[in-house]
């Protein structure tokens, strides 16, 4: 099969970045991971900087995309949208329309790319702005297409009622469109606010990327037996709940395992600082952004990894443990709960208090779990079986009811009715 893939992010292994996303290396993995199926996959991600590669060792083509090319292919009268979307939603910052306006005038690039791979399907990544040329494209060159849904954004925004799951995505499901969700719960939350599950609402969990793929370090500074845990610092990954849950934990056990953060810090070192305060500085690590094979280094030799996000599409730090034979700590609540749940690898905490999750780390620590149980666990997140959900998405296509114009319009009903809305948020410039 011949597969388009449009994402607003992407990050291939042999293409230096100051920081990465789970979405940017998940949506590598996937491409992988079809490509290793045996699929023709080509894939074209919104920033300027991809100067494109055909395999490599990545397997799959990354398309070139420049500011010449989204200017050479751009058509009129999405110049006139665009300026239209730039000047009308005045509630929108500077920065936010000027976005909204590249991400229109790049609907033509995008038409090129599906004109000239020739695909037989095209798989948008994510329901965001960014995706609006990408979902277009597709409608106009009449192009089947499958939108991929990492997680559910309008839960935590103000605005539900002009939310792109609220209205675009449910058109698009209602319509007959496939969508597939990270997790059950992700797709359950939808289905509940839709009212109706429709069946071409699909779930394909995340996966670990194949063993034979990913060098490990043995990076002599990995302190082992620690609590860890792995994302971009930040409000929505609650990091600081876990540095007061870790406060709490009895003299003795945090002299046995230092609580260790890795991630970009988004938070201009205000957990660094609730550290201090606690008198943690000597117990608490933070690593900044590492590639993955050190981030791999660290889970090898950690005692337990836990996530306490508030809101969590899946998390995919919690089944790279599994890999290890590490224990994991997590919400009941999460999204991807009942997707990953064992009571051979996971505690799950009910109630969402700091006393809560102390416990549960103690719990965690104190139980004497079989590395070797929780590896086996790990092997129903493969690769391989990912790959053949995605593909058998892929393949089952019915008539849809979604027209060009109808898309159009609930894009201007977005867009021009958005308030107290943050692109930044959600995604990053082309």
């Amino acid at each position: 099969m011949r597969i388009l893939i449009l994402t607003p992010d992407v990050t291939p292994r042999n293409i230096k970045r100051r920081y990465n996303t789970g979405f940017s290396l998940m949506v590598n993995q996937i491409a992988c991971a079809l490509s290793r199926r045996g699929d023709d996959v080509f894939l074209s991600s919104s920033s300027f900087f991809n100067k494109g590669f055909e395999k490599a060792e990545e397997g799959y083509n990354l398309l070139p995309r420049s500011l010449w090319s989204i200017i050479r292919y751009s058509h009129v009268k999405d110049w006139f949208k665009a300026l239209r979307y730039f000047l009308t939603p005045q509630s929108l910052h500077f920065g936010e329309r000027y976005k909204m306006a590249k991400y229109i005038v790049s609907t033509g690039f995008n038409e090129h790319l599906i004109k000239t791979v020739h695909p037989d399907v095209v798989s948008v990544h994510s329901i965001m702005p960014a995706v609006f040329p990408f979902i277009w494209s597709s409608l106009r060159c009449n192009v089947p297409f499958v939108v991929s849904l990492h997680g559910v954004f309008s839960f935590l925004h103000k605005n539900f009622d002009t939310s792109m799951e609220c209205n675009i995505l449910k058109y698009l499901i209602s319509g007959g469109i496939n969508v597939t969700f990270v997790s059950s719960g992700t797709c359950r939350r939808l289905a509940e606010s839709y009212g109706v599950f429709y069946e071409n609402m699909k779930v394909i969990t995340n996966a670990l990327p194949s063993s034979d793929t990913q060098d490990i370090s043995e990076n002599c500074n990995v302190v082992s037996n620690c609590i860890l845990s792995v994302g971009n610092l930040c409000e929505r990954k609650n990091q600081l709940q876990t540095l007061r849950a870790y406060s709490m934990l009895p003299q003795k056990t945090k002299e046995l395992h230092r609580l260790c953060f890795i991630g970009k810090d988004g938070m201009n070192g205000l957990i660094q600082k609730e550290a201090d305060r606690l008198g943690l500085a000597d117990r608490v690590i933070f690593t900044g952004v590492l590639p993955r094979s050190e981030v791999y280094g660290w889970l090898k030799k950690s005692a337990l990894v836990v996530l306490a996000s508030k809101d969590e599409g899946f998390g995919l730090s919690l089944i790279e443990g599994f890999r290890f034979g590490v224990p994991a700590l997590c919400y009941k609540d999460i999204d991807a709960y009942a997707d990953i749940a064992s009571p051979e690898a996971v505690i799950g905490v009910g109630n969402r208090s700091d006393e809560s999750l102390s416990e549960g780390m103690e719990i965690a620590l104190n139980t004497q779990w079989n590395k070797e149980t929780i590896i086996n666990h790990s092997l129903k997140f493969s690769d391989e079986i990912m790959a053949e959900a995605y593909h058998d998405v892929f393949n089952q296509f019915l008539p849809h009811k979604v027209s060009t114009d109808e898309f159009e319009r609930l894009m201007d009903k977005y867009v021009l009715q958005s308030y107290e809305f943050s692109l930044d948020s959600f995604s990053e410039s082309i």
